[in-house]
């Protein structure tokens, strides 16, 4: 299943505290692009939108998940299954959406 670039989804986010590798501060508003990494080490592109900036570390928020590119599979992400958040190839929290 191939999902446009206009695709939002409601999704369940944690970041990491940086004593558990996670991120130095969490990303808020709607700038962030990580990855999300499916357990076969496939790198699906997000942007995050409307991170609350009353967000804390290592607690589940609610944020809006954009599937960034076209003709990227991302049936793994779009099961509602929980993915890897990451930058490069560090783990820095995970994320599933809740409409999946």
């Amino acid at each position: 299943m191939t999902e446009p670039r206009t695709s939002r989804h409601k999704a369940s986010v944690t970041f990491f505290s940086p004593d558990r590798g996670g991120r130095a501060a969490i990303p808020t508003g709607s700038a962030y692009r990580p990855h999300a990494r499916t357990p076969e080490g496939e790198y699906l592109g997000i942007q995050l939108h409307e991170v609350p900036s009353t967000a804390s570390f290592d607690t589940e928020l609610e944020a809006i998940v954009e599937l960034v590119y076209e003709g990227v599979d991302y049936a793994q992400l779009l099961s509602g299954r929980e993915l890897d958040l990451v930058e490069g190839t560090r783990p820095v929290g995970k994320v599933r959406l809740k409409n999946g």
